[in-house]
């Protein structure tokens, strides 16, 4: 678990620097790459939950045919 959280971080660091190598505009600062990198995470939660919901609902209906 610990290794996971680890490996997340790296990937959140390495995706904050790529934002920062990407930009051209000479004022952007790591306070503009965390606000990009918020956007990119919130969209990614929230295709997680929608497909989080999507595999609650076929769980449920796979233990209404079951039983």
């Amino acid at each position: 678990m610990l290794l996971l959280l680890l490996l997340l971080h790296l990937a959140v660091m390495q995706l904050k620097m790529m934002i920062l190598a990407s930009s051209s505009t000479v004022g952007h600062t790591f306070d503009a790459a965390n606000e990009k990198l918020l956007q990119i995470i919130r969209a990614v939660l929230e295709v997680l939950f929608e497909h989080l919901l999507e595999l609650q609902l076929i769980a449920r209906c796979l233990q209404l045919l079951l039983y």
